[in-house]
């Protein structure tokens, strides 16, 4: 019932399109209907009047007004009243601009009417009083039934609770039916507990006053309980169409002899009708706001799962943009150690014979700055050889690259004390985690060497078993003595793309990275979470 009633007021169906002349048919009967029901007690075509205002276009107020002017003159000359008399006139002519005028200002935009929004609740409820109360004094001075046309506050006072109570009873009930229409998942689940609630107890209230007739007004009192309960569970539904069943079950009381209109029992049927509507209202915007707001989450969730599966994907294609880098490289070094590399050997070994055959003391001397500048040649192509596909990873793994490869040579070479430790089964990474942990460490030391004007290097590589060995928790700590200046997780501006790099890298695995400078040294902080290729080491029994 609750996702029922979420949805209809959330969806705020701007409610059936109804023709003129039945707008006019239906008005017209219904005043023939509730004229004879007009008691002290409330006043129902005052209700008719306010709900027909409040859902009807206001191109139809006119046609509507004559037609409420026909049906009542005719009503009262039926019931023979003198229709000389000036107070007929005015009791026929003046409810309909007073109601209207309150209506033309409290009414919200026509696309807005519905009563599951307090701030409507409150506008309707504030029409009807400001009706009644623009009516009462006209009523209480020429009503030709009026009894204290000699104490005008008094008159007044009970003619504008009897419009009050009879707009009270059946103008939210009108409104909720035209909007939504009495088929409704929401209303018939209302109805259902009405049945079910109210009912019961306001039968065994008219068994007691029947018992028991000076206990009438506790046995109304009983029915205030349920009220509540329905506007608390219906929302809106079960308060506006839980009063009508009030009013009825008021009415056969009436018949059968009760004396209801005392000013005590109305003032606590307005009291409480009034509780019980903006209840059921404020009920109905809290569950549609938590109908929206976990709308709002669903959009949020499917988003946010469209967006991972986009990471994922990104990432994917990060992994493959990096083995092709990979391949490349690996293909570009064995290409230019294969043709430039023995090039560059044929040409050293021509040299030195030609030096050695030389007799010539100014030709050996240009043999052997040639001979030289062909060596220098030879040890950048070996670095840069490195650089691409280092073959110590691929013929010795990474530990043994970390711990004895190029990147210490290169430390050394630049005067750095270069120290590595191990934890775990380095080897056992696949080949995607073991080249982007090589390719960090040897940007680090780069960046190290070029830039830090450092005298320690400290690499720590961890590897775990984790969730039964069925993935590997990779941990990596690159740190150095250098003056790193720069703010925490900002790049120097010397450093290039390099650090760019070691983040893609790290994202493309799924992991994190963090850089840290500070004036003690520079941290590189790496953390990956990998499946492990290899089946986890068996325990012993």
């Amino acid at each position: 019932m609750a996702a029922t009633e979420l949805t209809l007021t959330a969806e705020r169906e701007p409610g059936h399109v109804v023709k003129p002349y039945v707008w006019l048919a239906l008005y017209f009967v219904g005043l023939i209907v509730l004229w004879p029901l007009a008691r002290n007690l409330w006043y129902l075509p005052a209700g008719l009047r306010l709900g027909v205002m409040w859902v009807a276009p206001r191109r139809l107020w006119l046609r509507l007004m004559l037609a409420e002017w026909l049906a009542l003159l005719g009503l009262s000359l039926w019931h023979g009243y003198d229709p000389g008399q000036i107070d007929l006139w005015i009791s026929l002519l003046l409810p309909w601009p007073c109601y209207a005028l309150a209506v033309y200002v409290l009414r919200p935009m026509q696309h807005d009417l519905g009563l599951s929004a307090p701030l409507v609740m409150a506008r309707l409820l504030a029409a009807a009083l400001l009706g009644a109360l623009l009516l009462a004094p006209w009523l209480a001075r020429f009503h030709p039934l009026s009894e204290a046309r000699g104490d005008l506050v008094a008159g007044s006072f009970e003619f504008m609770l009897g419009d009050l109570i009879g707009v009270l009873m059946l103008a939210p009930a009108m409104v909720l039916l035209t909007r939504r229409g009495i088929a409704s998942d929401a209303q018939r689940a209302a109805l259902s507990d009405i049945a079910l609630y109210l009912m019961p107890i306001l039968l065994g209230a008219a068994v007691l006053t029947y018992i028991a007739p000076q206990m009438a007004p506790i046995g109304f009192m009983l029915s205030f309980g349920p009220l509540i309960y329905l506007a608390f569970r219906h929302g809106c539904s079960g308060a506006a169409l839980a009063l009508p069943i009030v009013g009825i079950m008021l009415e056969i009381g009436h018949r059968l002899g009760l004396e209801l209109a005392v000013p005590a029992i109305q003032l606590a049927l307005v009291a409480i009708s009034i509780g019980t509507l903006m209840l059921g209202a404020a009920i109905s915007a809290l569950r549609e706001s938590h109908w929206l707001l976990a709308q709002r989450n669903r959009e949020l969730l499917h988003k946010n799962e469209t967006l991972h599966d986009l990471a994922g994907e990104l990432r994917a294609m990060a992994q493959q943009l990096t083995r092709l880098q990979e391949q490349g490289q690996r293909e570009l070094a064995a290409e230019l150690h294969d043709e430039l590399g023995q090039s560059i050997t044929a040409v050293a070994t021509r040299v030195a014979l030609a030096e050695r055959s030389c007799h010539e003391s100014a030709t050996r001397h240009m043999l052997h700055a040639l001979r030289e500048q062909v060596r220098t040649l030879h040890d950048s192509l070996h670095r840069a050889l490195r650089q691409l596909r280092p073959l110590v990873l691929d013929n010795y793994g990474l530990r043994r690259a970390l711990a004895e490869g190029p990147l210490r040579e290169l430390a050394e070479d630049a005067g750095l004390d270069y120290r590595s430790r191990f934890h775990g089964d380095v080897d056992s990474l696949d080949e995607d985690t073991t080249t982007a942990i090589y390719r960090v460490c040897q940007e680090a030391v780069t960046n190290c060497v070029r830039h830090a004007r450092a005298r320690l290097f400290i690499l720590d590589l961890t590897v775990q078993r984790v969730h039964d060995g069925r993935w590997l928790w990779v941990e990596l700590e690159l740190a150095d003595d250098g003056d790193g200046d720069t703010e925490p997780g900002k790049a120097p501006a010397n450093s290039g793309l390099g650090l760019a790099g070691i983040r893609s890298r790290v994202l493309a695995l799924g992991g994190d990275y963090r850089y840290e400078p500070g004036p003690g040294g520079t941290r590189h902080h790496v953390l990956i979470h990998r499946p492990a290729t290899d089946k986890p080491p068996q325990r012993a029994a």
